[in-house]
C-alpha cells in the first residue's frame, strides 16, 4: 500500500515474501519494521495521521509509531 502526495510516494507499507513481518518506508534508504508480524488470512487495520510539517503517527495491527519524520 502506498500513500501519495500527488504523484510522489511518501509512505509504503508492504510485506516482503519470505519475511516474518510487515515493513514501512517513508522515503528513507531502508525499510523499518511496522511492528506487525505477518499472519496469513488475518484482517488488519492501518491508520495514518499527518501531524503537519514532516511529522506523522501510524498504527497497524499491533504496531504503532508516534512522531515519525
Amino acid at each position: 500500500m502506498a500513500l501519495m502526495d500527488g504523484t510522489t510516494e511518501v509512505i509504503r507499507l508492504r510485506f516482503v515474501s519470505g519475511a516474518s513481518n510487515w515493513v514501512i518506508n517513508d522515503g528513507g534508504v531502508d525499510d523499518f519494521g511496522a511492528g506487525q508480524d505477518y499472519v496469513a488470512d488475518t484482517t488488519l487495520v492501518f491508520s495514518f495521521t499527518y501531524n503537519g510539517g514532516s511529522s506523522y503517527d501510524y498504527s497497524f495491527g499491533t504496531g504503532s509509531g508516534t512522531d515519525y519524520t
